[in-house]
């Protein structure tokens, strides 16, 4: 029983850093070595080079991950909308999408190196989507505690 809870307030937790400052808790702060960009990804069956539509291989009730070159590696979760939402993992100086100057440019990278599901399946939309999103890391905290005294609960 907490009198009061203070909830999650992300990364760069203000409430964390001034509980620190008041050498209430003790934290570390941490990036993960790796980058990533979220892609979003329509399930539909593509079009092939005759109009005709052509089976894309994701099944709707998996997860589905890929190793591709230069260590880039790409996880997709099917979602209720019919996109499927993931994420394309790179180093920091290894993002694949930075040398795309243009859709077509990021469509044809997921055609080489997914070419029998990403490949059939990214809209000029969504590759432009994916090569204007900013590219984002993961801080993980530890911290020496989740709760300050008897009257306070914290989730960070």
């Amino acid at each position: 029983q907490y009198d009061r809870l203070v909830a999650a307030d992300g990364a760069g937790s203000a409430v964390r850093a001034a509980l620190v400052a008041e050498g209430k808790m003790k934290c570390e702060e941490s990036y993960v070595p790796d980058c990533y960009r979220t892609i979003y990804v329509p399930m539909a069956e593509s079009a092939g080079p005759d109009g005709a539509r052509e089976p894309h291989h994701l099944a709707s009730d998996r997860l589905h991950s890929f190793l591709m070159s230069n260590g880039v590696r790409m996880m997709l979760v099917p979602n209720h909308d019919r996109y499927l939402h993931g994420t394309v993992i790179f180093a920091p100086d290894k993002d694949p999408i930075a040398e795309c100057d243009d859709s077509d440019a990021v469509m044809d990278y997921f055609r080489a190196e997914c070419p029998r599901t990403v490949g059939k399946l990214i809209t000029p939309e969504g590759a432009e989507d994916l090569r204007k999103r900013s590219v984002s890391r993961i801080l993980t905290v530890r911290c020496d505690r989740m709760s300050i005294g008897s009257s306070g609960a914290l989730l960070l």
